[in-house]
């Protein structure tokens, strides 16, 4: 694999006034008990915020193959990331109405009374972190009809100029290395509608992350960050095992704008053993040789 750079500064010299944690998709690991290698909780150690996709609602035994559900104890494993009051999980995903509505509430609110913030329904599409930011989602799928999840043709009606705008979008196709044209095309379209960034989730492969030149400001275009966990045993589901986690620092320049100052990015890859799924630190990810993670 080409060497590509793991840390950018975009902002010499300039406070952060915040650090952002980002994950993929923590997917359905079915009954296994999942750990965070030593080499991840440190990656995140100076985050004041870690989000993630939760791939699936707290839910009963499944009813159909297709389904996906987490078990409770997950959001105790996530705490090892970091403590739940500074854990955000977006439920705005495909897989959000596998079991309707009444599922998704009662699962949403197991969540919460952990002391996890959400977003990603259609009340809450956005969530504020301090004066700096705000994080928004859409989902551009959903494998069960519903109306209660947010949509991601939405998500440029929530941009608050105050702030630094995230967009954690669920979009694009899974398991494809490469983003397609028209996904890349929407998502410079909310670049140039004043989002900061665009980071989103629902490929289950980490694809490249891009910097782009966007009115004379440099933005971020990360389209997706693969699965930050999946037990994958079947040989079928294998290539589910990567993705990407990433730090951003975000603070104010001499105009009084929040702006992104400096990111990180790293592998990471879960490995099924005993009926634990870990997860660690990858230096790369032999079953994409060509992937190049960075396009300055």
């Amino acid at each position: 694999m080409e060497s590509c750079p793991q840390q950018v500064t975009l902002q010499p010299g300039l406070t952060p006034q915040l650090r952002v944690g980002l994950l993929g998709d923590i997917m359905d690991i079915a009954d296994s008990e999942l750990e965070v290698a030593d080499s991840v909780v440190q990656f995140f150690a100076d985050c004041d915020v870690v989000i993630g996709n939760l791939e699936a609602p707290i839910a009963p035994a499944k009813t159909h193959r297709q389904q996906q559900r987490h078990h409770a104890r997950l959001l105790h494993a996530l705490q090892r990331l970091c403590p739940a009051s500074k854990f955000i999980l977006c439920l705005a995903n495909n897989h959000a109405a596998d079991y309707g509505l009444t599922v998704f509430q009662d699962s949403a609110q197991q969540i919460r009374a952990a002391g996890f913030q959400t977003f990603g329904t259609c009340e809450q599409p956005f969530v504020d972190v301090g004066d700096d930011l705000r994080v928004i989602t859409g989902s551009q799928w959903t494998n069960m009809p519903c109306d209660f999840i947010a949509d991601a043709d939405d998500m440029k009606q929530y941009v608050d100029p105050t702030r630094f705008n995230l967009f954690y979008p669920h979009w694009g196709h899974e398991m494809e290395c490469y983003p397609r044209g028209e996904t890349v095309d929407w998502g410079l379209q909310w670049l140039d509608q004043t989002a900061g960034a665009v980071i989103g989730h629902h490929s289950h492969t980490p694809q490249p992350i891009q910097l782009c030149n966007v009115g004379g400001r440099t933005k971020l275009l990360a389209t997706s960050l693969g699965d930050f966990c999946c037990r994958h045993r079947p040989l079928a589901t294998r290539s589910y095992r990567y993705g990407t986690v990433m730090k951003l620092s975000l603070g104010r320049l001499p105009t009084g704008e929040c702006d992104l100052l400096d990111l990180r990015w790293h592998f990471v890859e879960s490995t099924d053993d005993a009926d634990v799924v870990t997860v660690r630190l990858v230096e790369n990810i032999p079953l994409f040789p060509g992937l190049k993670p960075l396009v300055c």
